[in-house]
């Protein structure tokens, strides 16, 4: 049913400016998910594939992407096939992110003008080709591996069981949870996995959030992939109040394989679930609130894809909406007391990212995308009674940690005006920008 007519290899794709916006936006409510095509040229697709497999090489001795025999030394980030645990830099993937057709693809699906979007800094990954044929795997030097066992070794480079799952909790996304709220400005962004950390700190108040996959290989059904459960994000609600019994104070909802009523639960969005295969320099945009996951890759082809979130500026750091929200919540703790006000905020925050070194924040969280994300870090909550909504303050923060991150990378001096807005610099204060 949602197969491209064209080639039924392909789920079905729109093209920007070709007057099928319309019919994207439409598709995109309904199902909640649509595929833009030819937003990158096979030139960017090379450089940016080129990129990964630079970065993955640089990072791991040995790994060397013309030979089969040395991919077991990519260790991913997860079991997802990650390339890094922070957001990569690299500036090809930097040009990526201010690419002007996904930028206008953003706007389109978030119903918000251009110069409104706001988009995330996230990594990329590589599912490897599980099915290796001898011609393309020479045994040298493994140790116990024969030339014949070629799959079998393939086989280890599968990322992860089909699964699904949300990256936010979508009770406190329902209730504009004021723990998310807090947890959210209480970010320094003094470490780049804060880029990671932010991802999921979202409720309904902060307005629409969309995920994304930049893909720049063939991904046709058995290359592994995303896979979404078209139309879940209109009839969340439903849901949230059918499975209360798997709500926990964490931002996110996975699915374990020892609880039975979570296998049920997953067993039965699985069955709803459909892959979604597309052509080389397309974009998915999938809602955040949509439930989506990840096939693992059964093919003699890798998967290269980039991963991106983007948002509204306005909604998630203008807002006086959110203002009133911490007033009132303010109000609500001095009522309590505020009894258990700070120690839910600390459950937020140590669950978003997992702490190491001299940080307090330890504990696991789910990273945007189709895997985890990690965090290390401390961040100190702030006494509720004392807190006010800071959207500008988080912002500048953001933004100043941002620009120090591109300068260090190379990437600074390919930011483009579009680029500036999209990544949120031109809020740096003035008396910043000289520095």
């Amino acid at each position: 049913m949602l197969r491209d007519p064209q080639d039924s290899r392909y789920t079905i794709s729109f093209s920007l400016g070709a007057g099928e916006d319309k019919e994207a936006l439409e598709f995109f409510k309904i199902y909640g998910f649509a595929i833009f095509r030819e937003v990158f040229s096979s030139e960017e697709c090379e450089e940016s594939v080129d990129a990964m497999w630079r970065h993955a090489e640089k990072t791991q001795p040995g790994l060397c992407r013309e030979d089969p025999a040395t991919w077991k030394k990519y260790q991913s980030s997860g079991k997802y096939g990650l390339g890094s645990r922070g957001p990569t830099f690299d500036p090809a993937l930097v040009k990526n992110r201010q690419n002007e057709k996904l930028a206008e693809a953003l706007a389109l699906v978030l119903e918000i003008p251009i110069h409104d979007v706001m988009v995330g800094h996230d990594r990329f990954t590589i599912y490897r080709a599980t099915e290796l044929s001898d011609e393309s795997y020479s045994a040298e030097g493994e140790v116990g591996v024969t030339t014949g066992e070629a799959g079998k070794v393939g086989k280890s480079f599968l990322t992860g069981r089909k699964n699904v799952h949300l990256d936010l909790n979508p009770w406190w996304w329902l209730e504009a949870s004021t723990d998310i709220l807090v947890g959210a400005d209480t970010i320094q962004y003094k470490d780049s996995q804060d880029f990671i950390k932010e991802n999921n700190l979202v409720v309904r108040s902060m307005g629409p959030h969309v995920q994304c996959v930049l893909n720049f290989s063939d991904n046709v059904e058995e290359d592994g992939g995303t896979i979404v459960v078209p139309g879940f994000h209109n009839h969340l609600e439903t849901w949230c109040q059918a499975n209360a019994a798997l709500r926990k104070p964490v931002p996110f909802v996975t699915f374990s394989e020892k609880a039975a009523a979570e296998q049920t639960c997953e067993e039965a969005l699985l069955q709803r679930s459909c892959r979604v295969p597309m052509r080389p320099g397309s974009v998915l945009i999938w809602s955040q609130t949509l439930a989506h996951g990840t096939q693992p890759n059964a093919s003699h082809r890798n998967r290269t894809a980039q991963f991106l979130k983007a948002f509204s500026r306005s909604a998630v750091f203008l807002s006086e909406e959110l203002v009133e929200a911490s007033k009132t919540l303010n109000v609500e703790e001095g009522e309590r007391g505020g009894e258990g006000g700070e120690e839910d905020i600390k459950t937020v925050l140590h669950q978003v990212g997992k702490g190491k070194g001299k940080g307090k924040g330890k504990g696991k969280g789910k990273g945007m995308g189709e895997g985890k994300g990690e965090g290390k870090g401390k961040q100190r909550p702030v006494p509720c009674d004392s807190w006010s909504w800071d959207g500008r303050g988080r912002l500048q923060r953001r933004s100043l940690a941002l620009r120090e991150l591109l300068r260090e990378s190379g990437a600074l001096e390919e930011v483009s005006p579009l680029g500036c807005f999209l990544f949120g610099l031109d809020a740096i204060p003035l008396d910043e920008t000289s520095e």
